[in-house]
């Protein structure tokens, strides 16, 4: 019998990946090799996810060797982005720090954890005149976000620095949105999650989601940038750009497209009601099913457009969305291009295998974007990282 394609590429990603296999031993293939979207954090991360998901001890363990990898790593000339990207989640330290602390609170470590968070808080300090999700604050506000809610979740470490840092990047992302206008604006005209006002907007509820604060700050913004959408048959599409660039261009994927369109519209919906949020967030992920796609990455491709039909399940309970992201992580395995890397979280195979293995245990969430839907390990899993010495091994040994 045939296998199917997702889990042999999963098979081939846990034996190279796994304890004794030659990418733990010699990292990651392709460069920036520390990074959360192209190396060792990435890794480290899609365990932590797969370890906590399935409450299994071994691949929280391999998470944490993962991030230990990523620590040995930061050194190298080719370890992260430089220029502007010194201070994004998903190409700098900052990422390193964040994965690393939410590995230590996920094993309850909380000395490892409540050093990698203060290493995270310096990190996010580094210049950075980028506002945006991918690049900029409003991913290091997610980042805050998923920080807090596994710091709450566990209490082993005092929220104080991060609820401070949270609410000093909040603002300056919230100044930022509330002078600016989605459809004029030349010096921002992008209006997707990774690098547009729709990311800016989703750092902001996220972070009132997780600190408990209303979001009914924001909705007038929210409302603002919902009629900038267009229709395409049963569904709809927003340009890559506002009005201001011309002439427009239309994306299906996380990064410019509608797919990362349907993660905002989703988490509107969750944080702010209205059947209408609900709606445009089904129709988004109704023209990204039905885009034309090789490309089987995260960022840009299949594996992104699946993250974003198990979002529009969360808003319609339609089970056929999770089919449709099952098939979307089936069709990734067949991108064979050189853009499709093997070690990669956001642009390869890594965030392939977390997608459907997150399905596999019904917790399906865009990683370091959305709020996972197990936020930090149980205390059994907790206990047997505590209790096992051959977790603690693989692991890099207790703090």
């Amino acid at each position: 019998m045939t296998r199917d394609p997702v889990d042999q590429l999963a098979a081939d990603l846990l034996g190279r990946c796994g304890i004794g296999g030659t990418t733990l031993r010699d990292g990651p293939l392709e460069p920036p090799l520390a990074s959360v979207n192209f190396g060792a954090s990435g890794i480290a991360y899609a365990m932590y996810r797969l370890a906590v998901a399935r409450d299994d001890a071994s691949l929280l363990a391999l998470a944490d060797a993962w991030g230990e990898r990523a620590a040995s790593l930061a050194n190298h000339e080719k370890a992260f982005a430089g220029g502007k990207l010194q201070a994004s989640l998903f190409h700098s330290p900052s990422g390193m720090h964040a994965v690393r602390a939410l590995v230590g609170l996920a094993c309850g470590r909380a000395e490892r954890a409540a050093d990698a968070i203060s290493d995270f808080i310096a990190a996010s300090r580094a210049p950075c005149d980028l506002d945006d999700l991918s690049l900029g604050r409003a991913g290091l506000l997610v980042g805050c976000a998923e920080l807090l809610e596994a710091m709450t979740a566990s209490t082993l470490c005092d929220p104080t620095t991060i609820l401070a840092r949270g609410a000093e990047l909040r603002e300056a992302i919230a100044r930022t949105v509330d002078a600016g206008s989605f459809a004029t604006s030349a010096s921002l005209p992008y209006l997707g999650l990774a690098h547009g006002w729709a990311g800016l907007l989703f750092a902001l509820l996220r972070w009132s989601r997780a600190c408990g604060e209303s979001a009914e700050r924001y909705r007038a913004k929210v409302d603002e940038l919902a009629p900038l959408h267009e229709p395409l048959g049963k569904g709809i599409r927003w340009p890559e750009c506002n009005r201001t660039v011309s002439p427009p261009a239309y994306l299906p994927g996380w990064c410019h497209g509608v797919a990362g369109h349907t993660l905002f519209w989703t988490l509107a919906h969750e944080r702010l009601g209205g059947s209408e949020y609900g709606v445009l967030a089904e129709r988004s992920a109704t023209s990204a099913w039905g885009a034309s796609v090789d490309h089987g990455t995260l960022c840009c491709g299949l594996a992104g457009i699946g993250y974003a039909c198990a979002a529009a399940h969360r808003v319609t309970g339609d089970g056929a969305w999770l089919g449709r992201a099952r098939l979307a992580a089936r069709f990734a395995c067949d991108d064979r291009s050189a853009s499709f890397h093997r070690d990669s979280l956001y642009n390869g195979a890594v965030g392939v295998v977390l997608l459907h293995g997150e399905l596999g245990a019904s917790s399906p969430a865009a990683p370091l974007v959305e709020q996972p839907r197990y936020p930090t390990a149980s205390r059994a899993l907790r206990s047997a990282m505590s209790s096992s010495p051959e977790a603690r091994t693989l692991g890099g040994g207790s703090p």
